[in-house]
């Protein structure tokens, strides 16, 4: 499938933006930038919020979703589970199982925090190269 990475989107001044490092406030700007305001002749790179539009088999699905119309909280299907490990075991060779899965739905910040708390104790030292995706933020307040 072909998908569109070349169309430039506006998403500084677009209705239901919802990006934080597009936003006029400056306390979102500036915390992409670590504490230091982001100049307007610069453009923000950040890894997960990506700035091409998102393929038509997403959306659907997520139209889909919104058109079921009850929104709560959710669990992981096994059918989940299954299709992490196929694609892992199809693709790299790497076989695991369910178990083994930690699964964090919350983003990426609340993984790192997540994984500190189970791999480290407190005082332990975390390597972490930067710049980087804001993750000291994460991790010094846990000690």
């Amino acid at each position: 499938m072909k998908y569109d990475f070349d169309s430039i989107i506006d998403r500084k001044d677009a209705l239901y933006q919802y990006s934080s490092k597009w936003s006029d406030i400056q306390s979102n700007r500036e915390r992409y930038n670590y504490g230091n305001p982001l100049p307007d002749d610069r453009i923000p790179m950040q890894t997960a919020d990506m700035d091409f539009k998102c393929p038509p088999a997403i959306i659907d699905s997520l139209i889909k979703t919104a058109e079921h119309g009850i929104y709560g909280y959710t669990e992981i299907p096994d059918n989940y589970y299954d299709a992490v490990t196929g694609w892992f075991a199809r693709r790299y060779d790497w076989h695991f199982e369910a178990d083994d899965i930690f699964p964090c739905m919350n983003g990426t910040h609340i993984a790192v925090q997540h994984c500190i708390h189970y791999f480290t104790e407190p005082g332990d030292g975390i390597l972490l190269f930067v710049p980087s995706y804001g993750y000291r933020e994460d991790i010094e307040p846990l000690g």
